[in-house]
């Protein structure tokens, strides 16, 4: 079968640009640009107020307090209580609604990552761990919002409080303000060295965090299967790797950060101290007054106090870009299943269930063949079953059929038109799906029926149990249709589960019903019941059977036995048991 380029939807194959990351954040927070410029008014405006207290103070020292003018110094105390409840008050508001803005770009990010997967392609699912998905809903979300919090806004909180404290310095002495504009300048040049660092280091650690939310949940899922083969020991010692390699990349982004708090720490002694030694040798002269000394002293104490939080700043900042490229990975993401413009669209009385394979060959993600040039047809309202040995292409052959995947050649064919060109939505209504692993919404049974069939009545419900099952199921069950069923119905048998599955399937009136080993995971009794269910809910509907026991299949009207590939064998069970082949095999190995 000749290659052909495909999509890829493995995301650990997948890297986005920086770049790619940035506009992202961009185009989420551009859509509030009134709100942001607010913010912006809102930070000069308490910035300004902070950096003029000590203005303010020394003008009070040098004239109210030097020339002994009480009322000079209520005035000159009145105007710095203004100045500080401006502030304040600039402050609050600059939270509030920054707080806003974070909360809608939040949940515009989860929308639409939650838009975003619905429409992606069963493949999507097939080649990611879900654990990693869900970080990437959640915590990667999270870190948008303090991306915009505790970095953005408290690195434009940092700019301007230092525009205006540099304003006020310079404009009482340039030279004294010279040694602090020395020493924010190198603790700046060495945050973009560490940057580089630090952003690399981040997106493994985010990736790392990701494998190891899915490591979680697939332990919690299989910790039956673990306990029962006594794996705990194992699983602890994996799960001990995956967490020495989380805390090796978070050890390693501490050790970057704890080099940078160090580097401005140091900074911003040496700063102040030759500030302080400057401004006080000036006073010595005589150049300054002694109101100048504490002004100089408060400014560059608050600048450093300030240039302390950068590496935090900036940590938030680069883990917010990094969350924001893993985001952006799912989010550039398009489905391989794509609909025609103007779509085969039949009213319903039209639909007959006629499917026909022709040449179809199909390959995964990888290039591996599963199936090749499959040739096969089945009249409306007939059933047919499909056997052969573990990853032969059952599963894959019924899925084609729904539209899960595209074949690379050939096609599929309803009631003679290619499901390429059937509208998704009304191809999919006529299609039931029963697997062996049926899930149910933690709700009642009647609710759960109604599930995208919201007019089925109680009446109506309670004639399909009866028809497929018996009276005594729904008497059974504790409060018959109102029976409120725990997550993934754990409070009802694996035969229960698939007899309301079945039903709810059923009371969709489906022209073509596909069951992949429905009864694989049901005990001897339950699957007797489960069988009498299947024959009475294909009677008159096109109905395919992925077998993994025998006993379902023997009243098929057609079985398919799929080897290597290809259709091996095809026809009823008794022209396939005189052929004497492959099927003939498995019979006589069930019935020893």
């Amino acid at each position: 079968m000749p290659k052909s380029k495909k999509t890829t939807y493995n995301l650990n194959k997948i890297t986005q640009e920086r770049k790619s990351a940035i506009r992202l954040l961009y185009h989420q927070f551009s859509r509030y640009k009134k709100a942001l410029l607010a913010i912006v008014f809102f930070i000069i405006v308490y910035t300004t107020g902070e950096a003029l207290l000590p203005k303010i103070i020394e003008y009070a020292i040098n004239t109210s307090i030097a020339q002994g003018d009480s009322s000079g110094l209520l005035k000159t105390s009145l105007i710095l209580a203004i100045a500080a409840i401006v502030a304040v008050i600039a402050k609050y508001f600059q939270s509030l609604v920054t707080g806003r803005i974070s909360a809608q770009v939040l949940f515009n990010l989860r929308e639409d990552i939650f838009v975003k997967l619905q429409s992606l392609p069963v493949e999507f699912f097939s080649e990611n761990q879900s654990g990693d998905i869900i970080q990437r809903i959640t915590e990667n979300v999270s870190a948008i919002d303090r991306f915009l919090s505790q970095g953005l806004m408290r690195g434009l909180d940092l700019v301007f409080a230092l525009l205006a404290t540099f304003f006020f310095m310079y404009y009482t002495n340039w030279k004294i303000a010279l040694l602090s504009t020395i020493g924010v300048v190198l603790v700046l040049i060495f945050l973009l060295i560490q940057g580089r660092f630090l952003q690399k280091q981040t997106k493994k650690s985010l990736n790392i965090e990701g494998n190891m939310s899915s490591f979680i949940e697939e332990s919690f899922a299989s910790h039956e299967v673990i306990v029962t083969y006594n794996q705990e020991k194992t699983w602890q010692s994996l799960f001990q790797k995956i967490n020495d390699k989380y805390y090796q990349s978070r050890a390693k982004i501490a050790q970057i950060s704890g080099l940078a708090d160090s580097f401005v720490s140091t900074s911003s002694t040496v700063a102040v101290l030759a500030t302080i030694i400057f401004s006080l040798n000036l006073y010595a002269r005589g150049q300054i007054l002694s109101g100048s000394v504490i002004l100089f002293y408060n400014y560059a104490s608050t600048v450093f106090r300030k240039m302390h939080g950068v590496s935090n700043i900036w940590q938030n900042i680069q883990d917010g870009i990094a969350s924001a490229g893993r985001i952006q990975e799912i989010l550039q993401l398009k489905t391989n299943i794509l609909e025609k413009t103007k779509p085969y669209n039949p009213p319903l009385a039209k639909i007959k269930g006629q499917v026909e394979f022709k040449n179809l060959s199909f390959a995964y993600a990888n290039d591996e063949t599963v199936l090749e040039n499959l040739n096969f047809k089945i009249d409306p309202g007939k059933t047919v079953a499909i056997v052969g040995p573990t990853g032969a292409g059952k599963t894959t052959f019924v899925n084609l059929i729904a539209r899960l995947y595209d074949p690379q050649k050939g096609g599929v064919f309803v009631d003679g038109v290619n499901v390429k060109n059937w509208q998704l939505d009304k191809l999919r209504s006529q299609i039931g799906y029963l697997t062996q692993d049926t899930f149910l919404f933690e709700d009642t049974i009647i609710n759960n029926l109604r599930y995208n069939n919201p007019r089925i009545s109680p009446k109506e419900a309670i004639e399909t149990f009866n028809t497929l099952a018996s009276p005594r199921f729904i008497k059974s069950l504790p409060h018959g249709l109102d029976t409120q069923l725990k997550a993934d119905g754990q409070n009802l048998s694996a035969g229960q589960r698939q007899i309301v599955a079945l039903a709810r399937i059923v009371l969709r009136k489906p022209k073509i019903l596909i069951l992949d080993e429905a009864t694989s995971k049901i005990d001897t009794k339950s699957e007797k019941m489960i069988q009498k269910a299947i024959e009475k809910s294909t009677k008159g509907v096109t109905s395919f059977i992925v077998a993994h026991r025998l006993s379902t299949i023997f009243k098929a009207d057609h079985i398919l036995v799929i080897r290597d590939k290809s259709i091996i064998e095809s026809g009823s069970h008794q022209e396939l048991i005189k052929l004497k082949g492959e099927y003939y095999e498995m019979y006589s190995r069930f019935v020893e």
